[in-house]
């Protein structure tokens, strides 16, 4: 990190908080909802066609394994943009500490204005 002092409350916004524990949702959520809904729709598609549900059950290991692996690889690469993305706003803005003054704080009582009920 930089040696700024100016600059470690833009820097730590953007630092992960390493206490942050993702839920079972986000971690597992598209790399297997994403797969059974492809087995459903085969299983619809099926259905829609008058066969049995699970008739042709190649098309559904198929689409179960590709769906799986285009999702993985999607999470993958939106991970790595995240990253490469919050590694260069770091960058600007040790490279640009005089565009990130820090902000003063307020009380909520002087960021609303002032309200009059209109009865």
């Amino acid at each position: 990190m930089a040696d700024n002092p100016d600059i470690q409350w833009a820097l730590k916004i953007l630092t992960p908080d390493p206490d942050y524990e993702p839920s079972y949702y986000e971690k597992y959520g598209p790399i297997v909802g994403i797969p059974l809904s492809f087995v459903g729709g085969a299983c619809f598609r099926n259905r829609f066609l008058g066969k049995p549900a699970f008739s042709g059950i190649q098309v559904h290991i198929i689409s179960a394994l590709l769906s799986f692996v285009a999702t993985y690889k999607v999470t993958e690469f939106m991970k790595n943009r995240n990253a490469e993305r919050d590694q260069m706003l770091r960058h600007y803005v040790m490279l640009h500490p005089e565009d990130f003054p820090e902000p003063e704080r307020k009380k909520w009582g002087e960021v609303f204005e002032k309200w009059y009920p209109h009865r």
